[in-house]
């Protein structure tokens, strides 16, 4: 008895195993050019994928509602799994093709905005061009609305947005509105943790205006999205911030690959921590989206292998979805400028002025670029020992050690977190 919600429709029909080995069966067709019959062992490869889909697909229904992208996502997993890397690709081409064909069709099914009212209250807000706009009360509610998808029992947008309007002044920046709506949300975390999923959502619309300038709500934002991840790798490697070797990747092909539903998996305060320390800025404004981080870091790890868009997504397959996250100096530098991938250093200070001074610089220039560092000051002589050089006496390690844990502070990790 397990439903399914298709894309066309809000209303769960019957799970059909069939149709799933039906998609998985066309993939090695196109990809082995077959014409006739398909051979036995290619229908043995299907058949063999089929059902671990479908196991997982039973399993992950015990947990939550499942949609026909879940079955796609598991279909491309099962293909990576099993080493079918060019059906995979296939696929996933398959499936960028057959999504802008059904567009029209997806499109009513997001949530229908809200008409405006006679007589709504109205805000003036400035953007950050300086330029001053008019927003009313429904295009807030919209927001909210699409922030509270699948919470409308738990959470009320017209609360949120009352609770937000006591922050609200006359010329309002729009930043400052994100804010706002933002701030009345993660008030009520305490009392009930859905409010962070609904923080997070909002924080993630303004994000995307932030880096694309297209809100969440936008029925167009997957091919728009696409769009910006070219325009994004080679604004990167313009300003130095990203490597020139990205840019010898089959972009189209990972742009395809980027599943934005997953930007749901972040709660608030994780969301929070990678837009304040991990995306890549200029000028204040961010250039990364949640996926897109998540595939330039993949790119950074894939960079060095013969076949990259392979190992690309396989990476991105693992990081998006949360399975794995790699230590915060491969976060940080994967698919920059300064591929530093190494999280932790370890050094022995020697009992001499000028190697614990040579000791500090390099503590330096290793914080520089993220990583906690670890010295060994066991050679060093203790309180009260003797120096032969000035007849005078030792003041043991402490004083050394406040100016090693100074210049950890200084440096602290490139201006992104504190020196450890």
């Amino acid at each position: 008895n397990l439903k399914i919600f298709r894309k066309d429709s809000e209303t769960p029909v019957r799970f059909n195993p069939i149709k799933i080995a039906t998609s998985i069966e066309k993939i090695f067709r196109r990809v082995n050019q077959i014409e006739g019959a398909t051979p036995d062992d290619i229908i043995s490869i299907v058949n063999t994928l089929s059902q671990q889909v479908v196991g997982d697909a039973v399993h992950l229904a015990k947990t939550e509602e499942l949609h026909v992208y879940h079955l796609q996502n598991l279909i491309e997993e099962s293909l990576m799994r099993a080493g079918y890397f060019q059906a995979a690709k296939e696929y996933i081409l398959y499936r960028a093709e057959k999504g802008q064909q059904t567009a029209a069709v997806r499109e009513p099914v997001k949530k229908k905005r809200r008409k405006a009212k006679d007589g709504e209250r109205k805000f003036e807000v400035e953007n950050a061009k300086g330029v001053k706009n008019t927003v009313t009360e429904s295009q807030l509610l919209d927001r909210l609305d699409h922030a509270c998808r699948g919470f409308e029992k738990m959470a009320s947008p017209e609360k949120l947005l009352e609770s937000a309007l006591l922050n609200f002044y006359e010329g309002i920046k729009e930043e400052e509105v994100d804010q706002a709506l933002i701030m009345a949300t993660k008030a009520k975390i305490e009392k009930d943790p859905i409010f962070a999923k609904i923080a997070a959502r909002l924080l993630l619309d303004s994000l995307y205006r932030e880096a694309i300038d297209v809100d969440t709500l936008d029925h167009d934002l997957e091919n728009k999205h696409q769009a910006y991840f070219k325009e994004y790798i080679a604004h990167g490697i313009e300003i130095e911030r990203v490597s020139p070797e990205l840019a010898k990747f089959d972009l189209d092909t990972l742009g395809k690959a980027m599943k934005l539903e997953r930007d749901d998996k972040f709660q608030y305060l994780g969301l929070q921590t990678l837009y304040d320390r991990y995306f890549i800025h200029e000028d204040g404004r961010r250039l990364e989206t949640p996926q897109i981080f998540w595939m330039r870091v993949a790119m950074g790890l894939a960079v060095n292998e013969e076949d990259k868009t392979t190992h690309t997504l396989e990476f991105y397959e693992t990081l998006s979805k949360h399975d794995y996250l790699s230590a915060t100096p491969t976060l940080f530098n994967s698919g920059t400028t300064h591929s530093q991938l190494s999280s932790c250093y370890l050094s022995t200070v020697m009992d001499d002025l000028e190697h614990i001074f040579k000791t500090i610089s390099d503590d330096a220039q290793l914080s520089k670029w993220a990583g906690g560092l670890g010295n060994d000051w066991t050679n060093v002589r203790g309180t009260g020992a003797k120096i032969k050089g000035t007849n005078g006496q030792s003041q043991g390690i402490v004083p050394f050690l406040k100016v090693a844990n100074d210049t950890a502070v200084a440096v602290n990790q490139g201006g992104k977190r504190k020196g450890a």
